[in-house]
């Protein structure tokens, strides 16, 4: 095999996995036109790297509509005449736009990249001050959920909804719901000290953890499943070739194709974390900034982790346990900062810790806290673990060195 055509699958392989550039992309297409051979060794190539994933049919499904879109968005071009005359369109095209000025490309890239998050953020509920969870109807009628542990169930058509149908609560109830208005969404919160476990109407489940919150339809509607996150959430999606299931968080999409994962996005800290236990996800950045979106995919076992305001995300393998552990019940820390153990803490026990010595905050912490015992008991076993003392003060909890 010659140096043109490893190069040329290299090519092909990019695109399939969505991370070829747009001059690569346009590269690829001009090859692919030049002869007859070369449409057959991408449709070669792209037939092989389907079949090796033939476990995953919703992925095969998602190369092809990408493929057909791509053929759609761009015109075969067969000269390198032709070629030249689109370059030197493409630059004059370039000059005018600049003299438009650069407010208002910035303007139009910002609206662009953040409409995927904004059509959530003027629907979240702030529900400050709220001890209970909620789940928010379409119509906006507020349902109060008593217990700590919430179990809500849809049915197909979205139009009954079963509350802690799963647990011993004897305060279990059935609404009745109108789905009369499909575009308006539904939201369960979920306050510090909480947790919740939804069955979506397509029968995908989602752990919520504490203090997040979740917007979704009451029935999907044909060719997609979307739905929004805030917080912590662990994901088990049902699968669907013909409606892709994408979850939006403030600054990344995440396309699943049939998969059980995890997703962290609360406001209040610094990165956007998502872990893959089960199948395929691609993550993209949904914000505002300047730079070409970022397309990732995820195998399972690894970790993708976007600071807010970063350019790249970060990948790489992880243990899984470490990351999900925390909807049976339990956290299981691995070299994790004192400062993560006590956000993780405030969360699920509801309360404000206070580390008064700071430099106890990069104490890498291992083992594991059971979230079934009592608050003592975790801080009695974390300060046992790490040598440090503690002092309970109404809803405070003081750290300091031993």
């Amino acid at each position: 095999m010659n140096n043109s055509q490893t190069q040329h699958q290299i090519l092909i392989r990019k695109y399939l996995k969505g991370i070829a550039s747009a001059d690569e992309e346009m590269m690829l297409l001009n090859w692919i036109n030049e002869k007859a051979g070369n449409e057959v060794l991408f449709d070669e190539i792209k037939g092989n790297w389907e079949t090796d994933k033939e476990e995953d049919i919703e992925y095969a499904e998602f190369l092809n509509q990408k493929w057909s879109e791509y053929q759609e968005n761009f015109t075969p071009i067969k000269t390198q005449k032709r070629i030249f005359r689109l370059n030197r369109i493409l630059r004059y095209a370039a000059i005018f736009i600049l003299t438009l000025g650069s407010a208002a490309t910035v303007y139009f890239i910002m609206d662009t990249r953040q409409s995927d998050y904004q059509k959530y953020a003027t629907e979240i509920i702030n529900n400050t001050g709220e001890n209970n969870s909620q789940l928010v109807l379409a119509n906006g009628t507020k349902v109060n959920i008593i217990s700590k542990d919430s179990y809500v169930k849809y049915n197909e058509d979205g139009t009954e909804i079963k509350l802690d149908d799963n647990s011993n609560n004897t305060a279990k109830q059935v609404i009745q719901n109108e789905v009369t208005e499909k575009k308006k969404n539904n939201q369960m919160i979920v306050p510090n000290g909480h947790q919740a476990l939804l069955t979506l109407s397509d029968g995908t489940k989602v752990w919520l953890n504490a203090g997040s919150k979740l917007i979704f339809p009451s029935v999907f509607e044909a060719g997609k499943r979307e739905v929004f996150v805030e917080g912590e959430a662990f994901f088990d999606v049902t699968k669907n070739p013909e409606k892709p299931f994408i979850v939006v968080t403030k600054g990344l999409n995440i396309q699943v194709f049939g998969t059980s994962f995890n997703v962290m996005a609360y406001p209040d800290e610094e990165v956007i974390e998502t872990v893959l236990v089960t199948g395929k996800v691609q993550l993209e950045r949904n914000d505002f900034s300047l730079f070409k979106k970022e397309k990732v995919m995820l195998h399972p076992g690894q970790y993708a982790g976007l600071k807010k305001n970063g350019l790249k995300l970060e990948v790489k393998d992880v243990d899984v346990e470490s990351f999900i552990s925390w909807k049976q019940g339990w956290y299981k820390l691995d070299k994790l900062p004192l400062s993560d153990v006590v956000s993780k803490l405030e969360r699920y026990y509801n309360i404000k810790v206070v580390i008064i010595d700071k430099e106890l905050e990069l104490l890498k912490i291992t083992g594991k806290l059971d979230l079934n015992a009592n608050l003592n008991q975790v801080m009695d076993n974390l300060a046992e673990a790490v040598k440090i003392r503690y002092k309970i003060e109404q809803n405070t909890i003081l750290i300091r060195k031993r």
